[in-house]
């Protein structure tokens, strides 16, 4: 049979080519056994899969080292791939950022050990493996034991989903993430918005208690507020670039502002509000911008204002 596009791949010259191979692994060279996470809960089978795992190291790494490094996502898709290999001939396989994937896939490993579901796909690894990345160093280890049973909960609600597509109204779940895996899936718009929906969903069933609470956001929140604010600061509306981004409490942290979402702005390292004039002046300008986008009332809303108003006498 002639070689595929990811078998060619594998001739190629640079260190990201080796990386890749040892991450997942080629049949018939005991150099390459490919990690566990790809063995263990992917149930990689390397006399037939012809290069697929290795295709999704690839993948994987892209968008690993593309969001830790931007707080983007990329396309993945065939031309991506290749693109990739060429830009990165120089590609140095002893890395910290290379170690910290293998730290991540382990940790996997670990959380997901007890055989109790169904081989891990390549959308769900995708978004394991960057949810993982954000929890490891901000959170104690309390989220862990959490970790495997929200997971579950996740694929169970989404199997759910799969059966509401056909319907008038279909799940969030279907919506939101279901749809995003059957149609241009390797798209980095659509990787981003899967991820952003899981990330969420994840975050709601984990115990998440930061290392310091002088650190005020953790990794995970600091990435939902940037995507939900569009990477726009709220002081300048410049976009900002993830090197450059801070969180700032809304209502002070010193006068028991919360650290939740729903109290985070995005803003520039260098916009970020100082003094409590300026606290002051941004929490009420950021209220009143809440306000202007809140949605238009319903006709039925309307109508039930009205009479509930004239009930009671203000009409």
């Amino acid at each position: 049979m002639p070689l595929n596009s990811q078998e060619k791949r594998d001739a190629w010259p640079g260190q990201f080519t080796d990386f890749v191979l040892r991450l997942g692994g080629k049949s018939g060279l005991a150099k390459y056994p490919g990690h566990d996470f790809f063995n263990d809960l992917m149930k990689a089978r390397k006399t037939q899969d012809r290069g697929k795992f290795r295709q999704l190291a690839a993948q994987l790494a892209m968008l690993f080292f593309t969001h830790r490094s931007t707080g983007s996502f990329r396309d993945i898709n065939a031309p991506a791939i290749d693109d990739y290999y060429y830009e990165n001939l120089g590609f140095d396989s002893t890395s910290a950022e290379t170690s910290r994937l293998f730290s991540v896939l382990d940790k996997l490993c670990l959380l997901l050990h007890d055989q109790k579901r169904s081989k891990i796909i390549g959308h769900e690894a995708i978004h394991l493996i960057l949810l993982v990345d954000s929890l490891l160093d901000d959170y104690t280890r309390a989220w862990e034991a959490d970790f495997a049973s929200a997971f579950d909960k996740f694929r169970g609600s989404l199997a759910e989903a799969n059966q509401t597509r056909y319907d008038s109204s279909p799940s969030d779940y279907w919506l939101s993430y279901g749809v995003g895996t059957r149609s241009n899936s390797d798209r980095h718009e659509v990787i981003q918005r899967r991820h952003e929906f899981f990330s969420e969903k994840m975050r709601d069933e984990l115990t998440l208690q930061t290392k310091d609470p002088q650190r005020i956001f953790g990794a995970l929140e600091r990435e939902l507020i940037y995507y939900r604010d569009k990477k726009r600061c709220a002081v300048c509306n410049a976009e900002v670039v993830w090197s450059e981004l801070e969180i700032h409490h809304v209502e002070q942290h010193g006068k028991g502002g919360r650290t939740l979402l729903e109290n985070g702005a995005l803003v520039h390292r260098h916009c970020h509000p100082k003094g409590t004039a300026a606290e002051t002046a941004f929490a009420k300008n950021w209220h009143d911008r809440r306000l202007d986008l809140r949605p238009a009332p319903t006709k039925d809303e309307v109508l039930a204002a009205i009479e509930g108003a004239e009930e009671g006498g203000d009409v």
